[in-house]
């Protein structure tokens, strides 16, 4: 039954006319906290499961990419790549392809090609095609719209937004892999009555397509065989920038962001699997700094505030001093045990390698420069673009 539900939801149909298996399947993974508890051939019923869960996002899996489509915004909440050297680099090409419907989503909730036609917006991708030049088909399928949000063009999309891009793919020339969230936000803006959620729609009426504030990436760059016992060398980096013209030369460290601040804006988790709560603290602290150092290169350039970049709710918190004092002490004890020395773990009598302290991980910023390239690199270096 399991694998018969995972090629269902691979379809990018779970939610749709759900019964009694499939409504267990989302209750065992989603809702019931201790799953782990419930034997896997335990029957859950509830009366109203009855004629199956509502509709929520449809997951869509692709080559390299997965996506998860909100229905009611008909923009992806999120997209997740896996990219190397290998598969963002090769003969793939831009040039004959064309923008297509998502055909795996039902027509009434899908984004479609006449929605942007005149409305002033790009369509913008989120898994850029540039990441997925090793395979035809794998840079192809990133021209679904289901893939697509409205971007501004001049300034962000065809600029900023595209430079930015560049510099992530550019992190799987010095990495084994590197793996990307991207995905839109909403973020309200103060007013004297409080906080107000505006944001423009494109489209025909009741089938609009939400035009996000802003646009977010989290960027996880391993690279293998760099530690001890072939443990990976991972750093770690969010980024937030307004769906709006950019400066060319604002500094890229100044839509640095902390990872938990994100994540309370977008309501998920990114990279569950690997982001602890003692590597966010730690990660965040990084951000908190890099950020602070482009905000004081941007006051050079005198260019907005730091709430018209981010957003109210993302305002930026400083780590709290407790934070930055065990984060010293941790530097300290790694320094003091010999190489290879293995330190205690916290909470335990198991014992863990120094590499895998909380703050093993690198925010992205003190692995490599964050720099993107030349103002000019996407006029000289843009395809021909896709045709409708």
């Amino acid at each position: 039954m399991g694998r018969d539900w995972l090629r269902l939801i691979g379809s990018g149909v779970l939610g749709l006319g759900l019964g009694g298996a499939a409504s267990y399947w989302y209750v065992k993974r989603n809702l019931v906290r201790d799953s782990a508890s419930i034997p896997e051939n335990a029957v859950i019923e509830h009366h109203c499961l009855k004629y199956g869960l509502p509709s929520t996002d449809d997951l869509r899996f692709h080559q390299n990419f997965v996506l998860s489509f909100d229905s009611a915004k008909r923009n992806a909440k999120w997209v997740l790549e896996h990219i190397t050297k290998e598969s963002s680099s090769g003969k793939g090409s831009r040039a004959d392809v064309r923008f297509f419907e998502d055909a795996g989503l039902e027509p009434r909730f899908r984004s479609r090609l006449d929605d942007y036609r005149n409305s002033g917006y790009d369509r913008g991708h989120l898994a850029p095609a540039a990441n997925h030049k090793g395979d035809q088909v794998g840079l192809s399928e990133t021209f679904s719209m289901s893939n697509i949000s409205p971007q501004v063009g001049k300034g962000f999309n065809r600029d900023y937004w595209a430079r930015f891009e560049r510099f992530v793919k550019t992190l799987a020339w010095s990495s084994d892999d590197v793996y990307i969230v991207t995905g839109p936000l909403y973020v309200p803006q103060r007013t004297p009555q409080g906080y107000v959620m505006y944001y423009p729609m494109i489209g025909t009426p009741p089938c609009l397509v939400a035009v996000p504030t802003h646009f977010y990436k989290v960027v996880l760059a391993e690279s293998r065989s760099r530690l001890p016992f072939g443990a990976p060398k991972v750093s770690v980096g969010a980024f937030v920038m307004p769906n709006d013209q950019i400066q060319p030369d604002m500094p890229l460290t100044a839509f640095s962001v902390p990872l938990k601040m994100l994540e309370n804006v977008a309501g998920m988790k990114f990279f569950p699997g690997y982001v602890s709560d003692a590597r966010r603290q730690s990660l965040d602290a990084a951000a908190f700094r890099w950020n602070q150092t482009g905000q004081e290169q941007k006051k050079l350039l005198k260019w907005g505030d730091r709430s018209q970049m981010q957003g109210g709710l993302l305002m930026l918190e400083a780590p709290t001093p407790q934070a930055v004092a065990q984060k010293g002490r941790q530097a300290k004890q790694r320094q003091a045990l010999p190489a290879g020395e293995a330190a205690p773990s916290r909470g335990s009598g198991a014992v863990a390698l120094v590499t895998g302290a909380a703050d093993d991980t690198l925010h992205i910023c003190d692995a490599v420069e964050c720099k993107l390239p030349a103002e000019d690199w996407f006029e000289s270096n843009k395809s021909k673009q896709p045709k409708a």
